[in-house]
């Protein structure tokens, strides 16, 4: 068993290798996590927000493209309209007032219940899935960044890099280097054993 001391704490680091994929990108970021927390740097926290937005990120992605999403009790009819019309047209340029109008609600009314929820507004939900979405394609395709920017959702490679940036602290090529990269290594790694 080897530990580590991390800001006075100490924690036991284990290795994974039976888990399917998905995890090992989430303990590829709890590795990235803990070297972070290792010893204080310049611009930590901001790593450190982008670090758990990249969790969420994951979490998403994982529970839309396996139906899970499909098991939380939603409660109001109106939002799970909302839900499923966000997830059908991602790609569109939906706007709040069309999605509002699909629910029956009254757009303030159907803001609050979503956000009550999901912990997000429509407008972050959306992103984010379609940033998960996207993720998915720089990881397992060669298409372009510009491209499936576009075919995501978003109205320009800019308006894309920006927000992608925001999230994951990286740009959508680094991101795509960085993790094309691991999990080449870890399905490497996995052969040899």
């Amino acid at each position: 068993m080897i530990t580590s001391q991390i800001m006075g704490h100490s924690y036991v680091n284990v290795r994974f290798r039976h888990i399917p994929s998905f995890n090992r990108q989430l303990i590829t970021m709890t590795d990235m996590l803990m070297a972070e927390l290792s010893e204080p740097r310049p611009g930590q926290r901001v790593m450190l927000e982008h670090l758990a937005w990249q969790f969420f990120i994951v979490t998403v992605r994982e529970t839309q493209w396996h139906g899970l999403d499909s098991e939380l009790k939603v409660n109001k009819p109106g939002i799970e309209k909302a839900l499923s019309m966000m997830r059908d047209g991602y790609r569109d340029h939906l706007k709040l007032d069309n999605i509002a109008q699909s629910t029956d609600m009254s757009k303030f009314s159907m803001i609050h219940h979503f956000k009550e929820i999901t912990g997000l507004t429509p407008y972050e939900w959306l992103q984010q899935y379609r940033l998960a979405r996207a993720c998915d394609e720089l990881l397992n395709t060669r298409r372009t960044v510009l491209d499936i920017a576009l075919d995501h959702g978003f109205r320009s490679i800019s308006s894309f890099n920006r927000i992608f940036r925001r999230t994951y602290g990286l740009s959508p090529a680094e991101w795509r280097q960085l993790h094309q990269k691991n999990v080449y290594s870890n399905n490497d790694h996995n052969a040899e054993t």
